[in-house]
């Protein structure tokens, strides 16, 4: 008999009474909860009392006997769960089998792998991060012949379900922790019991699921959570398709409003081990991702989001004003360092002595010597002695600067990343049968679509010029995980890609959703690679970079499948249309940068060419569009295809040239500085490549874009563009004895020789991504050797 304080107790007694007239268990049960509510001075103090109340639920569910007796009573008397139910949590072990699973993402826990027959296949062991659970008993995610032996074998009901509704209505009112932390042990406690009922079997789990698929009407739900004093959300009441609703789709929706939603996701993952459960929460996940993606945007960038802009400016204002001092204190300091090294090299030359520890002190120098400011050596001193002094004096405010800090936690994105992140994959796998649901092409559209929106609200907040250096790290992760979920729905839809497409005479268009996508991500990341605050960052520089990559890579593959079916005049067609579709929305590098670099440039003290030379842009439509103009020069004969484009269209492929070179030029600054002063950001770029294991990495279209040129456009033009775009600024650096402008032109030129050597012979222009050679790589002994691309 569980041990429960008085005041519970009465509930358990008037429960029983309940039963025994015939009443509703649920409707007494969930009265004397509300009752006891009322009778405490503040709901805080009730839930305080959270442990009670799930004793008092072990109680009644166990009808007075002992809750571990009667579960392991249940446990040997029930049948046992058709397949595994382990839920992976950080550092466990797992098994990833190629020769079982189905899909990239299926794997097995050490326990199923172990007591299965895995000899002679081809298998790996890992550790877990946290998240996912064994597919052992799942035909949809590992063969049959994989799974080990116990899941290939593989009036109590009535006090369970009127426990188990309370505890889903309680769910609802413990969830808002962010705002009322105090209900975070009550949630957990809540979640702890009801996990461990559903885990303990196949009927217990299919009880609880039942459970959490019933539906109520809006106003019955209402009527009931206010007896339990909570309010829905207004995102909830304002929404008409929840006039009829079970409890799950609205716990989703909280999941921005809980600091802590973790064991809530490991709970909704026992349930999915429920066939049906899966088949039902399919619909539900499709119908509330996209809103959860938008509810979490509105809940972050809300008056919190606000502040931290003020905060961002009023700390960028401070730092100005700090360097514009420190410019002057440097300035100072160099003059009398000056001054003092005169004063004593004249000591010398008269012959007194100089004592050693003065080095540093003032020493008075002669009225009649004074340093001309105006003569050129002189003046290169005085700056050189002020840019070690100024460099030092960063160094010393930068370790002793008290930075202001707010709250990250403020800022809901932990909830909607460790849900999706947990539980995405499980829906999205090579074998899912979401892909062909009927509601599948609606969502797809829709998470681009809000997404697209996302991003857009994310650059007007925080700027597309700075986001990357100001953006929190909440929004950081929600923008990362977003595009995780696009990629990973692509990345096994293969042919069901075409839902993204429509037809118009014959030959696809990319949807409006799709060019909405492409077009708001057409200049993600500026990034000057020289600045040291992107140390902590590398992991967002790859993902904003690698994850839309992904993405179109998975449309090209459903083009390739598509594309070599046309006739020669329905591929140009194709493509015609492609470029038209983003036309109008297309932003070239000149007109997106011409201030905006300039602007960060003196933002962050850096010299304009060095900022250009080290920055970064990643251009989706142009990746978009070399892929379409790649399809056509891959299957059909293309010299004729310039002839045919219009003069914007001309403009666009101009563009996409100059964006391109500019990204070499970017790639190859990096090579100019010198291995010795390379920062993780800068390896980050050199070895970026290797993070697109097969497909073309950003390099390599920048490359096939100067080649596309080469053909579609005059070639002069081309290569005078090359050349202003790969040398912008220098001049400059050369002129101020940069110590790294050198090293530029030298890379500088070296590119446009290298273009000189593709313009002189034109047999080396290839069209297939994946025997595209890097431009460094390219020496006349390579030249000799092969005869594909450069």
């Amino acid at each position: 008999m569980s041990t429960i304080p008085q005041q519970f107790s009465q509930i358990y007694v008037n429960y029983e009474t309940a039963l025994s007239s015939g009443k509703s268990g649920f409707d007494c049960l969930l009265q004397g909860i509300s009752d006891r509510m009322n009778e405490f001075s503040s709901l805080e103090e009730f839930y305080n009392f959270g442990g009670d109340v799930v004793a008092l639920f072990k109680r009644i569910m166990s009808n007075d006997e002992n809750y571990n007796t009667y579960m392991k009573r249940l446990n040997d008397t029930l049948p046992q769960h058709q397949r595994c139910h382990t839920v992976f949590g950080e550092k466990c072990v797992l098994y990833r089998c190629n020769d079982c699973s189905t899909g990239e993402s299926s794997c097995l826990c050490a326990e199923c792998f172990e007591a299965g027959n895995h000899e002679g296949h081809d298998y790996k062991r890992y550790d877990s991060s946290g998240g996912g659970c064994c597919d052992c008993g799942d035909p949809e995610s590992w063969c049959r012949e994989g799974w080990c032996k116990k899941h290939q074998e593989a009036n109590d009901r009535n006090r369970a379900s009127d426990v188990l509704r309370c505890c889903c209505l309680l769910l609802l009112t413990v969830f808002d922790t962010i705002k009322y932390p105090y209900k975070q042990t009550f949630f957990e406690e809540l979640i702890k019991f009801m996990k461990q009922w559903a885990d303990l079997n196949q009927s217990t789990l299919r009880v609880m699921c039942n459970i959490m698929q019933e539906s109520y009407a809006l106003s019955d739900l209402i009527a009931k959570l206010e007896k339990l004093h909570y309010k829905l959300p207004s995102f909830i009441l304002e929404d008409p398709k929840y006039q009829t609703t079970s409890v799950m789709p609205i716990l989703i929706r909280e999941i921005v409003l809980s600091c802590d939603p973790s064991s809530f996701t490991y709970f909704i993952m026992v349930l999915l081990f429920d066939s049906a459960f899966k088949e039902w929460i399919v619909v539900v996940y499709m119908d509330e991702l996209p809103s959860l993606l938008y509810d979490t945007y509105n809940v972050m960038s809300g008056n919190s989001s606000q502040e931290f802009v003020r905060h961002d400016q009023q700390v960028a204002s401070r730092r100005d004003s700090d360097h514009s001092n420190q410019e002057q204190i440097a300035y100072r300091f160099a003059i009398e360092y000056l001054q003092n090294q005169i004063a004593r090299t004249i000591q010398q030359e008269n012959g007194e002595e100089v004592d050693p520890h003065s080095i540093g002190r003032f020493v008075p120098l002669p009225s009649r010597l004074v340093l001309d400011e105006n003569d050129p050596a002189v003046r290169d001193q005085i700056l050189s002695t002020t840019r070690s002094f100024l460099t030092e004096l960063e160094r010393l405010f930068a370790q002793t600067e008290e930075t202001e800090h707010i709250d990250p936690d403020r800022f809901a994105c932990i909830g909607y990343d460790q849900f999706v992140s947990s539980i995405h994959c499980q829906f999205f796998h090579t074998e899912s049968s979401l892909y062909h649901h009927e509601r599948f092409a609606e969502f797809y559209k829709k998470c681009l679509r809000l997404s697209s929106k996302l991003f857009s609200n994310i650059f007007e907040l925080y700027s597309r010029e700075k986001f990357m250096i100001t953006l929190p790290q909440p929004f950081s992760t929600l923008l990362y995980q977003t595009l995780t979920c696009i990629y990973t729905i692509s990345q096994d839809a293969d042919k069901y890609n075409n839902v993204l497409f429509d037809t118009e005479d014959g030959v696809l268009v990319p949807c409006d959703e799709l060019v909405e996508f492409i077009v708001t991500l057409q200049c993600a990341g500026l990034v000057p690679w020289k600045r040291d605050r992107y140390e902590k960052t590398p992991h967002n520089l790859i993902s904003y970079i690698h994850l839309p990559n992904s993405f179109l890579f998975s449309i090209y593959r459903f083009l390739e499948l598509v594309i070599p079916s046309y006739t020669q005049e329905q591929a140009e067609l194709f493509v015609k249309k492609s470029m038209d579709r983003v036309l109008q929305k297309y932003a070239e590098d000149g007109t997106y940068c011409s201030d905006a670099i300039a602007t960060c440039a003196h933002e962050l003290s850096a010299n304009i060419y060095d900022y250009y030379g080290g920055l970064f842009i990643y251009h989706c439509v142009d990746q978009y569009i070399l892929d379409c103009l790649n399809l056509l020069m891959k299957y059909f004969p293309s010299q004729q295809f310039a002839a045919k484009l219009t003069a914007d269209e001309k403009k666009l492929l101009e563009a996409i040239t100059s964006n391109g070179v500019r990204m070499l030029s970017a790639h190859f600054y990096v090579f100019s500085l010198g291995s010795i002063r390379f920062q993780q950001s800068h390896r980050t770029l050199i070895f970026l490549n290797e993070c697109f294991n097969n497909q073309p990495s950003i390099v390599q279209r920048s490359i096939f874009a100067i080649q596309v040129a080469l053909q579609m456009l005059p070639v002069d033009s081309v290569l005078l563009d090359v050349a202003h775009s790969v040398l912008f600024q220098v001049d400059i650096g050369l002129e101020k004895k940069e110590e790294s402008a050198v090293g530029v032109h030298l890379m500088a030129s070296y590119l446009v020789v290298l273009l000189l050597a593709v313009v002189y012979d034109r047999e080396y222009i290839n069209h297939d991504y994946r025997v595209c050679v890097e431009c460094e790589r390219m020496t006349g002994r390579q030249r000799s050797k092969t005869r594909c691309g450069w």
